[in-house]
C-alpha cells in the first residue's frame, strides 16, 4: 500500500513543492486564523451579512452530511478580514496567495475588486497594490461552488466541498523578485531530465518581476544533497529592468542518488536573485526534487529506476 501511494504521488504531481527559509528576503505570513463566514442568502450585498467566525482551511458542506436535508448546499458564501500588517512591509510587494478556493472566487480588498480565479483545485495569487496599512485593510472574498457547465469537473462521485478549503497566506517580496502571480507558483520551475544511475540533466528556468530601476541582477542557483554539500551550480545575469523570463544553464549530476519508496531522498535547489553591483539578496526560493525515471510496458507493467513496481 505505501508503495502504490507513493507512485502516485509521483506522477500526480510534476511541479516541485517549495519550502521558505526563516532568514529568507522572502516573508510568507499564514492568515489562516479569525476570518468571518457566511452564506446568508437574504442578505443583498455582502456588507449585510451575519458572519460567524470561522479558521481556515474551511468548508461550509463539512455537516452537510449531517441534516435531513438530500444532498449538499452549492452556492455563495463570503469570507471577509482585516489585515495585520507590519510598517517593515511599507514599500514592498505584498500578494494574497490562496492554495485553492473551490470553485470560483472573487477578491475585494477595501470595497474594491481586485482579481479573481476559476477553477477550485489550483492555487492563485493576487497582487494587493493597494493597501492603507491603518489596521483597517479588509479582504472580502467570495465563493461561489454553484454547478457551472464551464467549469469542470462537471459531475463526480464526491462531494464539491465550497470555501477557503486550502491556506491563505501573505507573500512579501523586494519590488524585484520571483514572479509569484504565476498559476499560484513562486516562479521558480526546476526539471530533470535525462535521469539514470549515472547522471541527471537538472533545467532550472522562472520569471522576474522588476518594479524598479535595476539591471543588472544575477539569478543563483545551487543544488544541495541531504548533507547540504553542493552537488551543482548554475548562474544567469540580466541586463535589463523589465520583467522576463530566464533559463538557467543546465546542471549535470554525477552518481545521483535516486528517488523511491524506499528511499525518498530529495535535493534541495536554492534560487537566489541579488543586485550585483550590490550584492544584496533581493528574494530565494528553495526547491525540492526529487530523481528518478520510470517506463510503462503493456506486458511487464510499470518500472521506476529500472526495477518492477507492482502498482496494484
Amino acid at each position: 500500500m505505501k508503495t502504490k501511494l507513493y507512485i502516485l504521488l509521483l506522477l500526480s504531481f510534476n511541479q516541485v513543492f517549495s519550502q521558505h527559509k526563516i532568514n529568507s528576503p522572502r516573508i510568507v505570513s499564514n492568515i489562516n486564523q479569525n476570518w468571518y463566514f457566511s452564506k446568508d442568502q437574504k442578505a443583498k450585498g455582502y456588507a449585510q451579512l451575519k458572519y460567524t467566525l470561522v479558521n481556515i482551511p474551511h468548508t461550509w458542506n463539512a455537516f452537510d452530511v449531517l441534516d435531513d436535508q438530500p444532498g449538499y448546499y452549492r452556492g455563495v458564501g463570503y469570507y471577509k478580514k482585516k489585515l495585520s500588517l507590519q510598517p517593515t512591509w511599507k514599500g514592498k510587494k505584498i500578494y494574497l496567495d490562496f492554495g485553492a478556493a473551490n470553485q470560483q472566487t472573487e477578491v475585494y480588498l477595501n470595497s474594491k475588486k481586485i482579481g479573481g480565479h476559476i477553477g477550485g483545485y489550483t492555487g492563485f495569487t493576487i497582487a494587493l497594490d493597494h493597501l492603507k496599512f491603518d489596521g483597517q485593510d479588509e479582504l472580502v472574498v467570495k465563493v461561489d461552488n454553484s454547478h457551472n457547465d464551464n467549469i469542470p469537473p462537471l459531475t463526480g462521485d464526491f462531494t464539491f466541498f465550497g470555501g477557503l478549503y486550502r491556506n491563505v497566506s501573505l507573500i512579501i517580496v523586494d519590488k524585484v523578485h520571483f514572479a509569484d502571480q504565476l498559476y499560484g507558483t513562486n516562479g521558480i520551475y526546476v526539471h530533470a531530465d535525462h535521469v539514470n544511475e549515472k547522471n541527471a540533466t537538472i533545467k532550472i528556468d522562472g520569471r522576474l518581476s522588476n518594479h524598479t530601476s535595476i539591471k543588472q541582477l544575477l539569478v543563483n542557483a545551487t543544488i544541495l544533497d541531504t548533507k547540504g554539500e553542493k552537488v551543482g551550480e548554475a548562474k544567469w545575469l540580466s541586463s535589463t529592468n523589465e520583467n522576463l523570463s530566464f533559463k538557467l544553464p543546465e546542471v549535470i549530476i554525477e552518481n545521483p542518488v535516486l528517488w523511491s519508496p524506499e528511499n525518498p531522498y530529495l535535493y534541495r535547489v536554492v534560487t537566489k536573485l541579488t543586485d550585483y553591483k550590490t550584492g544584496k539578496v533581493l528574494d530565494e526560493v528553495t526547491t525540492n526534487i526529487g530523481l528518478r525515471y520510470f517506463s510503462f510496458d503493456a506486458d511487464k507493467g510499470f518500472f521506476l529506476n529500472g526495477k518492477s513496481v507492482k502498482l496494484i
